[in-house]
């Protein structure tokens, strides 16, 4: 069957009939203990008739050209039927593509990516900078550190004031005799 979807496309869908499940056949079937055919398969010495007799036949060699085959009737054709499960495909057909579209295309993707880029010149501009040189990092990890080996404990730091405090009296009343 022929579709028109749009101007310039054109669509045909198939319609296949299929025996079976058509997920089925991407699945593996059981496999066969025995993998001679039946025919050529040894059978039992009971099951062999008594007496073989043999079918006549034609002679051989003036079989070849059976024209007795034209004047046998045909079987009719049998209805037919609705299949159980149909394999739908869909072809499409699109217009080619014009060089003045193509153009437009290119170009709008060529934007697009500008636009794409500036907007991440933007986002990288946006992000806080160090002003300071790398020396200066350096000198301020320094200080960094040497304020860390501190003793960080306030119990010694509130002694250290408070001895400081009493010198500094014991200074100012002047020395006691």
């Amino acid at each position: 069957a022929f579709h028109l979807f749009q101007t310039g496309v054109l669509g045909i869908t198939f319609l296949q009939p299929a025996t079976e499940d058509i997920g089925s056949r991407w699945l593996i079937k059981k496999e066969i203990d025995n993998i001679v055919p039946p025919n050529l398969q040894s059978r039992k010495w009971d099951k062999f008739p008594s007496v073989e007799q043999k079918t006549p036949g034609p002679i051989f060699g003036t079989n070849i050209c059976d024209l007795s085959l034209q004047n046998v009737p045909r079987p009719p054709l049998p209805v037919l039927k609705c299949p159980p499960v149909l394999e739908v495909r869909q072809l499409f057909q699109y217009e080619p593509v014009r060089v003045e579209l193509r153009h437009q295309m290119q170009n709008s993707l060529k934007e697009y990516i500008e636009q794409i880029l500036q907007k991440e010149q933007e986002v990288n501009e946006m992000i806080i900078k160090e002003p300071r040189s790398e020396e200066e990092r350096m000198q301020a990890a320094d200080l960094f550190k040497l304020v860390l080996s501190y003793p960080d404990n306030e119990e010694s730091q509130i002694e250290d004031k408070e001895a400081t405090k009493v010198n500094t009296s014991m200074n100012l009343n002047g020395p006691k005799d």
